[in-house]
């Protein structure tokens, strides 16, 4: 049996992505620890508790932003979000970031917020590239 192994400089390596379940104590320990498209809907989580991580080492740095699509506006709204029903239809645009290593984005669940399908673009450089379906269901 004949074996090989090629090691990437850093500055080839390939991109990564995890979509899930997040876990950690701080907000700089989160990372996805359960890959999933199905997410209970938890309320009253300290820390953001679904997302994704990633990492594009070719492209540093790279400008982030995310547009999440929910299934119907939420019957109430919580926090510092305020919004028209017609943003819930074109989405939730996040602020554009500039990227330089790996990076998670969290979400969380408050009442309110609608069950069902749910869609996330990821736009990297003002481009879609890569567009996230999950499904947000009762715990």
């Amino acid at each position: 049996m004949i074996a090989a192994c090629t090691t990437l400089p850093i500055d080839q390596a390939p991109p990564s992505f995890k979509f899930g379940l997040l876990e950690g104590a701080t907000l700089t320990d989160l990372k996805v620890s359960v890959e999933t498209t199905d997410i209970p809907a938890r309320l009253g989580t300290p820390l953001a508790y679904y997302g994704f991580q990633m990492d594009l080492p070719k492209m540093e740095p790279y400008s982030l932003q995310t547009i999440v699509f929910l299934p119907a506006a939420p019957t109430q709204v919580q926090g510092t979000l305020v919004s028209k029903p017609q943003d819930y239809a074109s989405g939730l645009k996040s602020e554009i970031k500039t990227v330089r290593g790996p990076i998670v984005k969290g979400y969380g669940f408050d009442s309110g917020d609608p069950l069902g399908q749910y869609r996330i673009h990821i736009l990297v450089n003002g481009k879609v590239w890569k567009v996230i379906r999950y499904t947000v269901k009762p715990e």
